[in-house]
């Protein structure tokens, strides 16, 4: 479990926008890890280079803003999200939001924005 930063696009409403941001960050080598697409058009992304897509981001004039995240890997099989949202609602620790990651060796890379950081942290450990 680690604490990151996720960035947060908005984006226009318009065919291509994702696109674009995709293509910027595959001409600068930055690998996109996880992201989520609202229908608001704000990119929630978690990339592998931050300082490099925070430079890009600014040169071509996409708005954004970060956030700080709690990334970690989770078993990809029936009832573990539930055993990890549980611990977290047990202690009264409220995820503001979330999203997941791929599977890669039957894991999944889950991302959660929550209310006590360093609280979830020792819960989750």
């Amino acid at each position: 479990m680690v604490r990151e930063t996720e960035l947060d696009v908005l984006l226009k409403n318009r065919p291509g926008a994702f696109a674009e941001v995709c293509e910027l960050f595959g001409n600068e080598k930055i690998n996109i890890r996880a992201f989520t697409l609202t229908s608001g058009g704000v990119l929630q992304v978690l990339v592998d280079d931050l300082k490099k897509a925070r430079a890009v981001l600014k040169e071509k004039h996409f708005p954004f803003q970060e956030t700080e995240v709690l990334t970690l890997e989770c078993l990809d099989r029936p009832g573990e999200m539930a055993k990890v949202c549980g611990k977290l609602a047990k202690e009264n620790i409220n995820i503001d939001f979330g999203f997941c990651s791929g599977n890669k060796q039957d894991k999944s890379l889950v991302v959660f924005d929550v209310d006590d950081m360093e609280k979830a942290m020792e819960i989750l450990h």
